[in-house]
């Protein structure tokens, strides 16, 4: 390859990077919650107030998108500390935590109770939370 051949391509690649770097930035977290129970979430980056008090509830079977601006906005260090509840209104034990950045996503996942409720990372921009009671037939017509 000649001098120039290379000299273009470096800079296509250089020219390209920040686009590839700056996408991720943009990418919302996805929360998923494959339960039968309402999911919401409190953070000290928001003075320990809940989700719920800004739409954040995850209804059984829904997803929610977090934006990376309100990680920007609202997290030190672009980085939040969330404790995640399986119930409508921050109440009740908490079931995990979640480490949540703005640039590089979810960096960690922690599931306080494996018995019952457990958070998992599909990748980096996406979690499920899955478990919880079961409901068998019984139960949903005599219980």
């Amino acid at each position: 390859m000649n001098k120039m051949k290379q000299s273009f391509l470096l800079l296509l690649v250089s020219c390209l990077m920040p686009f590839s770097v700056f996408a991720n930035v943009l990418n919302p977290v996805v929360i998923e919650n494959l339960t039968d129970s309402d999911a919401t979430a409190s953070s000290v980056a928001f003075n320990n107030a809940c989700s719920k008090d800004v739409g954040g509830i995850i209804k059984p079977h829904g997803s929610i998108k977090i934006k990376a601006s309100l990680i920007n906005t609202s997290c030190v260090s672009k980085v939040c500390d969330a404790q995640i509840h399986m119930s409508g209104n921050c109440s009740g034990s908490i079931i995990g935590t979640a480490e949540i950045s703005s640039n590089g996503g979810i960096i960690n996942l922690s599931s306080m109770n494996e018995s019952s409720f457990r958070l998992r990372k599909i990748d980096e921009f996406h979690a499920v939370i899955e478990g919880g009671e079961t409901k068998n037939l019984f139960r949903l017509l005599f219980g």
